[in-house]
């Protein structure tokens, strides 16, 4: 990629140009990094190996415990040493410039279609690299669900739908996914008015973003969009990824109250999937996931969110409540100050256990 592109983003030239450079030197000793799939997953693990093939102690007693495992790693791994010393620099230097390159979006508040072209498959990168270490600084995060859409001056809906699935990729890993359903309702848009789009990445979209409904308590658009999900995947020939989608269509369906609930014809479900039936009916049968029927009111959604920042804002201030239970029981309290009376999942499902 040659692209010229704006000097308000002097940083994506070096982030573009590392890339390449880091993956290679992975490949070489890809034997030391496991399932990793991330940069800074392989760094921490290639720290640990630089360390073990480094420390004459730890190989001593290895040795005299006759431990070949990690003989055998040692013996692997020390012709490779100075290129994992590199590539430990390497991704220190590559993290460096992935928070330059946001800030830079930051700072210039703006992007041109041009400038969007280069630097989008580096925002996937970005989120895919990033998210689950936390290395996106929250309020980084923020200005993309907030201003993305008044900021970026894009020339196609195709390059807003390929942006927007960016983003959902980085919020729907992250602690405030459930604040920007609006990113949704975007990309359904794009998804429906892109003429373009290939059949499979619509399906795609079409899953992320009732993936994200689900984030902010709004179920009945998460099955609508995994329903439209499954058509294409039906219209693209591709039936058994319809079955997935239609899986997770009957799974959201089983945490309605009764009454609303879609009553499925497994008749007609077996004879339209034939060998992909059993993938949908795991989705029918399901254990049921009950919610409090509170959350299908009007405007909960809204009621939600405003309740989430105050969650959040306070395990910011107090940073020790990583409990799923110490989460639900703010909650409880901050529904209760708006006249809301909320009922957690636990108290729910009686007998369920929860992580």
């Amino acid at each position: 990629m040659n692209e010229k592109i704006s000097t308000e983003y002097p940083h994506i030239g070096a982030y573009r140009d590392m890339k390449p450079e880091i993956d290679a030197a992975i490949k070489k000793v890809k034997f030391l990094l496991g399932y990793q799939k991330t940069y800074f997953a392989a760094q921490r693990d290639l720290r640990v190996a630089l360390r073990r093939m480094t420390n004459d102690a730890l190989i001593e007693k290895m040795q005299a415990e006759k431990n070949t495992v990690f003989l055998d790693e040692i013996k692997k791994s020390t012709p490779h040493k100075a290129t994992i010393e590199k590539l430990i620099g390497d991704i220190d230097l590559f993290e460096a410039e992935n928070k330059k390159l946001l800030s830079a979006i930051i700072k210039n508040g703006r992007l041109d279609s041009k400038e969007f072209a280069v630097i989008y498959p580096y925002l996937y990168t970005l989120a895919e690299d990033n998210t689950s270490h936390d290395r996106i600084p929250a309020e980084l995060t923020l200005f993309f669900g907030e201003k993305t859409k008044e900021k970026c001056l894009l020339s196609s809906v195709d390059e807003y739908a390929i942006f927007y699935y960016l983003l959902i990729k980085i919020k729907a890993k992250g602690r405030y996914a459930f604040a920007y359903p609006h990113l949704a309702d975007d990309l359904v848009v794009c998804i429906e008015n892109s003429a373009n789009m290939p059949m499979k990445g619509r399906m795609e979209f079409y899953l992320e973003a009732g993936d994200y409904y689900l984030t902010s308590c709004q179920r009945d658009k998460a099955m609508a969009c995994y329903k439209k999900a499954a058509l294409t995947a039906k219209e693209n020939g591709d039936v058994e990824g319809s079955a997935y989608a239609m899986q997770k269509y009957y799974r959201a369906n089983q945490s309605f109250p009764e009454p609303m609930q879609i009553k499925p014809n497994v008749e007609e479900i077996q004879a339209e999937y034939g060998k992909y039936a059993p993938i949908v009916l795991q989705g029918i049968n399901a254990p049921t996931f009950k919610v409090d029927p509170i959350e299908f009111t009007e405007n909960f959604a809204e009621k939600y969110q405003a309740v989430m920042w105050k969650v959040e804002a306070e395990i910011d201030k107090t940073r020790d409540l990583n409990s799923v239970y110490q989460r639900w029981n703010l909650m409880e309290k901050y529904f209760a100050e708006i006249n809301t009376p909320w009922r957690c999942p636990k108290a729910m499902n009686p007998g369920m256990m929860f992580d």
